[in-house]
Order: structure tokens, then sequence, then C-alpha cells
């Protein structure tokens, strides 16, 4: 009997979304080292997200040590064993959500189990302040790109550009 070359159903996150429309942003970014982009993505994606973690925690259940609400966090990395189906190389990703040891059993609580009912904090809190990520999402990073390009300019009169700067900008 053939075995199924992919034996376990990648699942997809469970909320995503893409920010279209943004050209003049997209354009800055290709004028920046991909290093420096994809840093100013991450830090202004993980403020953006901050505003859902903060209200998480506000929704959390306060059980008798607290860990759970404690272990709520913005980060942008995964496991490896998380990742599967959910990023591509070169993608920039945030994540929010309970982190492993102390919120090991977060998803036990959002979603509910076969004895105990669901008591969604997450979802909630993502549904009460999505405007608000999406909006300030332009603009922290239009921050943070500007940021970036002072800070590049600083170098290059200072003659201290990275190898792969001066190769993105055309210089020896």
């Amino acid at each position: 009997m053939p075995r199924d070359p992919k034996p376990f159903r990648q699942r997809k996150s469970a909320f995503s979304f893409e920010v279209h429309g943004l050209k003049g942003l997209d354009k800055a970014l290709r004028e920046l080292p991909k290093s420096t982009g994809k840093s100013a993505l991450r830090t202004a994606l993980k403020k953006a997200a901050e505003p859902v973690a903060k209200d998480a925690r506000s929704r959390a259940p306060r059980g008798p040590t607290g860990n759970l609400i404690e272990s709520i966090e913005v980060k942008t990395t995964l496991k490896r064993s998380q990742l599967v189906g959910r990023a591509k190389k070169g993608d920039v990703n945030v994540y929010v959500g309970t982190a492993w040891p102390q919120g090991a059993h977060g998803h036990l609580i959002e979603f509910g189990t076969y004895k105990t009912s669901p008591r969604p904090f997450l979802r909630p809190a993502w549904d009460a302040n999505k405007r608000k990520v999406v909006d300030s999402i332009a603009d922290e990073i239009w921050k943070r790109l500007a940021r970036s390009a002072r800070r590049l300019a600083r170098q290059a009169e200072a003659g201290k550009l990275s190898k792969s700067a001066r190769r993105h900008f055309g210089l020896k």
C-alpha cells in the first residue's frame, strides 16, 4: 500500500491578513537593503500587534498562578514544528499568543476540551483591535523606514556601511 506523501494535514493560521494598496511603502522597502527592510517591518508589526496582546491579557482567565496572563506575548518566530504550512521563507510574520511553558495550556482554554467549554480570550481581543492594528501598520512601518534610512545615511557619511548595504547601493 503506497504511503501518502503528506501524512499530516497542514493547518493554516487561525487569523491571517494581507495589506494591499501600499505601493509607496513597497517601493520604499525595496530601496533599502533587504535585512534593513525586514527588520523595520518586523519591529513595526510587533508594535502594531501589541494592543491585541494587551487586550488578550485583560480577557484571559486568571488561574491560581496567573501564568496564562503572563505568557501572552507578541513574537516574530515560532518553533520549526509550528511553522508547517504557515510561513514561507522570507516572509515577515508576527504572532500573538501564549508562550511555552507557562501558557502551554492556552489553546485548551481558548477552544475548550471535551470536558470544559471554551473561554476565548485571544479571538475576541483580535476582533476588538483588528481595525486599530491595520490602521497603525502603515504609520509604524513608515516611522521605522525613516529611522532606518537616517541610520544608513549616517553610516554612509562615516564610511561604515556594511558589505551588504554597499552591495545594495552599488558601492564598492
